[in-house]
């Protein structure tokens, strides 16, 4: 038994020892920031890390195309273009609400 309990305490400290503690969320999502800034092409991808507002939406259209990046930048990049006087949050809430559309029919 005593040998038992010696083994599982050396096995906790090699975990311990190799998964130190996270980190906390700010400076994770710092990191996250900072690695993910350079993958993304379009200016509505750029402005939903860096601006807050925009998080949630590109978060939703994220989920609605099963988080494929290059098919969400394509989808805003479209509708940018085809009108050019809106705002990017105009066009990202545009684009989630087109596919909730055909998703009904």
């Amino acid at each position: 038994m005593l040998v038992a309990l010696s083994l599982a305490a050396q096995v906790v400290k090699a975990h311990q020892k190799h998964n130190p503690k996270p980190r906390n969320r700010q400076n994770l999502r710092r990191k996250f920031q900072r690695s993910h800034q350079d993958s993304f092409h379009s200016k509505a991808a750029k402005a939903a890390i860096t601006n807050p507002g925009y998080a949630g939406l590109w978060h939703q259209l994220l989920i609605r195309v099963q988080f494929d990046v290059a098919t969400a930048e394509r989808l805003v990049t479209d509708c940018q273009r085809k009108n050019p006087s809106k705002s990017d949050r105009w066009c990202i809430e545009k684009v989630i609400w087109d596919l909730e559309r055909d998703r009904r029919r």
